[in-house]
């Protein structure tokens, strides 16, 4: 689709401002996390098997945001 036509799906997230404000929020990445993280976990609704995240962060967001890191499978 052209940008134009481009939709909003209101089951997923949205930036929290206009481009130019993003790309400030993004040149700083704690703050770009800061920020959006709690956006995608509300998105999720609160499931964070939903979430692709940095593995190595895995642990710490699960307990950040209340939930337990699934069992690693024995497969």
């Amino acid at each position: 689709r052209p940008y134009q036509a481009l939709r909003n799906f209101p089951d997923l997230p949205r930036l929290p401002s206009g481009y130019p404000g993003c790309y400030g929020l993004a040149a700083i990445p704690p703050l770009w996390f800061r920020v959006m993280n709690p956006k995608v976990i509300d998105w999720a609704g609160g499931d964070l098997s939903k979430v692709n995240m940095c593995p190595r962060h895995k642990e710490k967001l699960y307990a950040k945001y209340g939930a337990t890191a699934p069992a690693a499978s024995a497969a």
